[in-house]
């Protein structure tokens, strides 16, 4: 099965409220169900103890399963380097980091997922820092040559909003993030079988023009994340209306 985890914290009891998170987060977990088919859970304003709690219930699926688990909050650095990032829940406090969700808890627990592919996507600021601080690859991948070798492998991928840097909380619409905007119109779109990469791709090359708009830098990541027992493969995404692509790749 495809399960997704969708969370989006817009309302914080210590910290600015963000405008888009829970309406991205609800669009997003809607798309994935009736599009794309996942079993979808979604947390809207979770505190740090509700996400920890949501991604424990994770390591109970299957070595046959997908994952998709996405993002949308308040993130940042600590006191140092960027690639010290964090999550927050809805009732962290900024002076006080009892409360905060480290990248690398993130990480480890997804690594303790049996899942066969894992894609994480984080729409927050220093979001890339949840892999490693030079963490944009971005490549262009569609030969069906790759997509054989790649879709019975494991994967841990993460695709992020942007580097080690704040990201935008809106777009020129005002409805969504900058990239939630795009993650979205990709997979509405999207009507055959299609990579992680080739979304983060198509995401990048649409969101430069209104970032550079907007005034801003903001550059979308994907990579791996950095785990030894994953080794080539991927994330795919596919309408259940077409499911002939993937009894090809099958054959």
């Amino acid at each position: 099965y495809d399960y997704a985890l969708v969370i989006g914290n817009s309302h914080y009891a210590n910290m600015n409220a963000l405008a888009t998170p829970t309406h991205d987060a609800q669009t997003i977990a809607d798309l994935l169900t009736r599009r794309y088919g996942f079993k979808t859970t979604i947390l809207l304003d979770a505190t740090s103890d509700q996400i920890g709690a949501a991604l424990d219930r994770l390591t109970d699926l299957k070595e046959t399963d997908r994952l998709l688990i996405y993002y949308a909050g308040h993130g940042g650095p600590r006191f140092g380097p960027p690639e010290r990032a964090f999550w927050f829940g809805v009732d962290a406090d900024p002076n006080n980091s009892l409360r905060w969700i480290p990248a690398d808890y993130v990480s480890e627990k997804i690594k303790q997922m049996k899942a066969k592919q894992i894609l994480l996507v984080s729409d927050s600021c220093f979001a890339a820092s949840i892999t490693h601080a030079n963490s944009t690859t971005i490549v262009h991948a569609t030969t069906e040559e790759r997509f054989r070798m790649q879709w019975d492998r494991r994967a841990r991928m993460v695709l992020t909003s942007g580097e080690n840097s704040p990201v935008a909380d809106t777009s020129g619409e005002q409805n969504y993030s900058l990239f939630a905007k795009y993650f979205i119109s990709v997979l509405q779109e999207n009507d055959g079988l299609m990579s992680g990469e080739t979304l983060a791709g198509e995401i990048a090359s649409r969101m430069a023009p209104e970032a550079k708009r907007m005034g801003i830098k903001q550059n979308p990541t994907y990579t791996k994340l950095q785990d030894p027992s994953v080794n080539l493969g991927e994330f795919f995404f596919l309408p259940p209306a077409n499911p002939v692509q993937v009894a090809t790749l099958n054959e």
